[in-house]
């Protein structure tokens, strides 16, 4: 892992944070990638013996994939955890390649894996769809992925399902399709739905022999053929229990298999397959590697890199390599994985051997780790003028910053550690660091809108701040859970969290603006432009008061847009206003929506000479900005007024890009 990072960071450019005993925080810019087909999904081990039987099956249940169908097949894989139905899955979907050449979709719908919104969201990514142009809910994505699935002949597979409720929101409408419902126990409701059932069991005995025979390749497995049977018995022929135990003998040249089989069956045999296996393998580890399993047990999100292993033990990644040699841990893009029946042996073990405080530090090192990434990440999304309640500098002291790209690519692999952590914080009312990782979130929340993730976030935050007596914490808070409300159209329920913060923010002149800013935004969201109007004008008398320059001028923009809703003639002025603010304290990203702000009420007045002048700047500041939402609204604006269609091809080159489907078929259809 640690030459594989190297290599990564070779690649990239990388931006780092420190901040004293905490550590380093390593941010990666992604590559831009070239469009592809899906192919998601973990990496499955090469180690895999033929399921002859249940891979047939499939292929003839595949086989009846036809566009003249009027759903999806879709195949019940039952089994027990750890029996192999994800390998095999992903093994199938490899040899079907060819059948269906629109891509492979994996979600992992288990307690360890993304929300519901999330994966779709990854999925909707995985097909082109740019984060600009992302519906922000749940429904609307599913809508849109149904939408860009319609034809196709692809492969999805839905691991780790306990309900019909969960698996439905992923089911395309193609009947050239294939879908694998992973599942311990096929749910009645979904029995309906499915076009057959393939129940995975234990491997043979002939095969669990030759996997463990291709993990340790010597003699031992042919020469002690009576020890050998007995101990695939033990192992329940589960292949994650083989591996571990086939890893085992391979690093132990000495030991011989009726050494280890003695073992297991003094330990509890079958009944405790995996654990059993576990216990071996843990007790051949060094100190090192005990310690760091037994502290992986405590991340209930999975996932975790050498960072973080550093920032909460001071372990070096030679550990996380012995893991990873042992078959205990997987390798991922960015980091490792540990699977979750391992995570469950893992955390027995911490319970009986660490002591609640060594728990407890070990929490709060990983709680200040992710709180220096996530405010450096913050800050480089949002800015240093952004209002915040936690001052950023006293964790970052004036250091360099990451990329915005590079501070969204670490708020998505890290985001459900966060979310964990601050739950595990919250239980044992450790509430400031809890609201303080909430507020730096907002940024990556604001522009990505993971709405599931961003509401579970906020309500924690937001209690904190109350458990912790913060009124300003508090306020802000809310603010920041009535905006996720707002994106579900959950209207009511943020006009609420914005009463109380308005409450809480009185006698905060600068913090009772942004409640207003908040409040005016919700109304502005319901079309209540007069509302809109009313609370953007008083938040802008605050900022002016306090010479806060560019909430000045945001407010500003803001006011123009209550205006022009409302048909005011004065909308145009504020406009300008607005931009002339927003030069004298270069603002770029202010400037761009109060020209376009302007542009449009032009356009509104049929003032058509003095658009096309003004919609040249704002085309040139959107290119350098890289922002093609705007561009493309330039192109459509440029249409509308010259009836070339030229604008209108570069408008559907620009959504393209973006990878906003809907609106490409929109204007093509127009």
């Amino acid at each position: 892992m640690r030459d594989s990072t190297h290599n990564e960071m070779s690649g990239h450019a990388a931006n780092v944070v420190q901040a004293g005993s905490i550590g380093t925080v390593t941010f990666l810019e992604a590559p831009q990638l070239p469009r592809t087909k899906p192919a998601m999904g973990p990496l499955v081990t090469e180690q895999f013996v033929n399921r002859t039987s249940e891979r047939a099956t499939l292929a003839d249940l595949a086989a009846l994939a036809d566009p003249d169908r009027k759903r999806p097949v879709i195949v019940g894989l039952r089994g027990l955890a750890g029996v192999g139905k994800t390998t095999l899955s992903l093994w199938v979907a490899r040899a079907l390649a060819a059948d269906f050449p629109d891509g492979l979709l994996y979600a992992d719908l288990g307690p360890n894996g993304p929300s519901p919104s999330e994966s779709m969201s990854q999925w909707l990514t995985a097909l082109g769809v740019h984060e600009s142009t992302m519906p922000t809910g749940f429904n609307d994505r599913a809508v849109l992925f149904r939408g860009l699935t319609a034809d196709s002949r692809a492969i999805l597979v839905l691991d780790d399902a306990t309900t019909f409720a969960a698996v439905e929101p992923f089911l395309p409408t193609s009947g050239a399709s294939l879908v694998l419902v992973l599942t311990q126990r096929v749910p009645d409701e979904l029995r309906s739905h499915l076009t057959g059932i393939v129940q995975v069991e234990g491997l043979s005995t002939e095969h669990s022999i030759q996997l463990l025979a291709g993990i340790c390749p010597d003699d031992r497995i042919a020469a002690e053929s009576a020890a050998v049977a007995e101990l695939v018995e033990l192992c329940g022929r589960l292949p994650l229990a083989l591996q571990i135990i086939g890893v085992h003998l391979a690093k132990r040249s000495r030991r011989t298999v009726r050494q280890v089989t003695d073992e297991l069956r003094a330990a509890g045999g079958s009944v405790r397959a995996v654990a059993t296996a576990l216990d071996a393998v843990y007790a051949e580890l060094d100190e090192p590697a005990q310690r760091l399993y037994r502290v992986l047990g405590l991340l209930s999100g999975g996932r975790f890199t050498d960072e973080l292993i550093a920032a909460m033990t001071g372990i070096g990644p030679d550990a996380a390599i012995t893991l990873l040699d042992w078959n205990l841990v997987s390798e991922t893009d960015s980091g490792y994985l540990i699977h979750p029946q391992v995570r469950a042996h893992a955390l027995l073990l911490s319970s009986t051997k660490d002591s609640d405080d060594d728990r407890a530090e070990i929490l709060r090192r990983a709680l200040n780790w992710w709180l220096l990434g996530a405010t450096a990440a913050d800050v480089a999304l949002g800015g240093r003028r952004k209002l915040r309640i936690a001052d950023p500098e006293r964790l970052l002291a004036g250091q360099s910053l990451p990329s915005k790209a590079a501070a969204r690519t670490w708020f998505e692999r890290e985001q459900y550690g966060i979310v964990a952590a601050m739950e595990a914080a919250a239980k044992r009312q450790w509430h400031e660091p809890v609201w303080q990782l909430g507020e730096a979130m907002f940024s990556y929340f604001d522009r990505r809108r993971p709405l599931a993730t961003w509401l579970k976030v906020m309500k924690l935050a937001a209690q904190s701040a109350k458990d912790c007596h913060d009124a300003r914490a508090e306020a802000r808070c809310r603010c920041l859970l009535a905006k996720a409300y707002q994106e579900l159209e959950r209207f009511d329920e943020a006009a609420a969290q914005l009463d109380l913060a308005r409450e809480l923010a009185a006698g905060d002149e600068r913090l009772l603006a942004s409640t207003f800013d908040f409040t005016g935004n919700l109304a502005l969201r319901r079309k209540e432009f007069a509302v809109a109007l009313d609370w953007f004008q008083r938040a802008l008398e605050i900022n002016i008061q306090l010479g806060q320059q560019r909430g000045t001028a945001l407010m500003t923009v803001f006011v123009g847009r209550a205006q022009a809703g409302l048909g005011a003639a004065d909308a145009l002025a504020t406009f300008q206003e607005a931009a002339r603010l927003a030069r004298e304290i270069d603002e770029p990203d202010v400037l761009i929506r109060a020209e376009l702000g302007a542009a449009e009420v032009l356009v509104a007045l049929g003032r058509n000479a003095e658009v096309e002048a003004l919609l040249g700047q704002v085309a040139e500041l959107a290119t350098e900005l890289k922002k093609l939402d705007v561009q493309a609204k330039v192109a459509l604006l440029r249409a509308d007024l010259t009836g070339d269609d030229r604008y209108r091809e570069e408008a559907i080159a620009a959504y393209e890009a973006m990878g906003n489907t809907p609106q490409v078929a929109r204007l093509i259809a127009g």
